[in-house]
């Protein structure tokens, strides 16, 4: 419940929750989004968590790119019983919305897939124009990957994604669909 009303605020379904805070927000590189304060760094990280754990664990067919395997399975399954998101860099989650060049893609929900670039493995999810990329392995780790994660500060950013990457992502999906 906590997750969803963050994000209908966020979307602006809500006109406030919990004194949660959204302010615009640049970097040093341009690259824009959304700055968001007074989360519950806790909950939204256990949640996220969740859904990549739930994904790895499905037997359903829409969900066959996420094997985190039995290592990276127990680890999760734990934070998430006891309570303990433990770090940031911990299993961190890069969320990024597709849908402002690609509106089409706030009412999609597409399989989530499997990315690995040298010796890191990630997964993304799209989940109604946001995507959910969480990083698995500690090496290989792009500087990228950490940028703007939810944070102990109970912050996070979510990121703008650049013009015309929302097309691209809808195409190489489709790719895979057929």
């Amino acid at each position: 419940d906590y997750a969803a009303k963050v994000f209908q605020f966020i979307d602006h379904k809500l006109e406030s929750f919990k004194k949660i805070e959204i302010e615009q927000y640049t970097n040093e590189n341009g690259m824009s989004g959304k700055l968001i304060k007074k989360i519950n760094y806790s909950k939204l990280k256990l949640f996220l968590l969740s859904i990549l754990w739930r994904a790895s664990i499905s037997k359903r067919d829409f969900f066959d790119q996420v094997k985190l395997g039995n290592k990276h399975e127990e680890i999760i399954r734990k934070m998430i019983f006891d309570e303990n998101p433990k770090k940031p860099e911990d299993y961190p989650c890069f969320i990024y919305d597709m849908s402002i060049n690609q509106p089409i893609l706030k009412g999609t929900i597409l399989p989530p897939r499997k990315i690995r670039k040298r010796s890191n493995t990630s997964y993304e999810f799209m989940i109604c124009g946001i995507a959910y990329r969480f990083t698995i392995s500690k090496f290989g780790r792009e500087n990228i990957a950490l940028a703007g994660v939810i944070s102990q500060d109970n912050s996070m950013i979510i990121w703008k994604a650049p013009v015309g990457l929302g097309k691209y992502y809808l195409e190489e999906f489709k790719k895979t669909l057929y």
